[in-house]
């Protein structure tokens, strides 16, 4: 039996290791599951055309990986989903930014 990624299925297992929020984050993380070199599917792109007439479980995007590789997909995972910490004060201007801003909004000094 084949898949349309051309793939036999009896050859791999697959499973479900992710539940995306939306389409564009389904692909962000793919794509960094690629890039490490993990192998990733999608499952349900072609259903979000169809939400709000859908049930929402019928039109959620989910990440697929090889059983052997869940583990270091599903780590990979976690720490996406982690906190990236406290927001900081610009020594410079004193303003306050957010956890994830390298440079200060204000006058772009560095953390």
């Amino acid at each position: 039996m084949w898949n349309h990624w051309n793939t036999e299925l009896t050859e791999h297992k697959w499973l479900k290791v992710y539940a995306a929020r939306d389409i564009l984050e389904a692909h962000n993380l793919k794509g960094m599951l690629l890039a490490m070199g993990i192998e990733a599917h999608l499952k349900g792109e072609g259903l979000v055309a169809g939400s709000g007439e859908l049930p929402p479980a019928e039109t959620e995007v989910t990440l697929w990986v090889s059983v052997d590789d869940f583990t270091p997909a599903r780590n990979a995972l976690e720490n996406f989903e982690a906190p990236l910490g406290k927001p900081w004060r610009c020594n410079v201007c004193a303003e306050q930014n957010e956890a994830s801003f390298e440079f200060c909004w204000n006058c772009q000094h560095s953390a």
